[in-house]
């Protein structure tokens, strides 16, 4: 599924029957009004996208982009063993389970 901006695909639809119309070709024209009647008819999907850079799991465990790894490595002659978070959001990246960060 794709997210489009319905609003301005009926726009340019408008401009193209107008055009065709002008044109008088008619047939065309009234392919595209009924394109627009049923684009008009389509059900909207109720979707709110939160970017990362907006997203309060942002940097944290709930991070769908976020883990952990132990690593070794060897300083002055000793083994030491370290915890490294990693972080693979960007900033206009998004997923299923963003929740807007609050606002203060």
């Amino acid at each position: 599924m794709r997210i489009i901006d319905a609003d301005a695909f009926d726009e340019c639809l408008k401009n193209a029957e107008i055009e065709a119309i002008k044109k008088r070709k008619y047939v065309f024209a009234s392919a595209i009004n009924t394109v627009r009647g049923n684009l008009a008819n389509a059900p909207t999907v109720e979707s709110q996208i939160i970017h990362c850079k907006n997203c309060k799991h942002r940097g944290t465990e709930e991070c769908p982009m976020h883990y952990e790894e132990w690593v070794s490595f060897e300083e002055d002659g000793y083994v030491e063993i370290d915890n490294v978070d990693h972080d693979q959001t960007r900033d206009e990246g998004f997923c299923d389970r963003g929740e807007r960060e609050e606002q203060e």
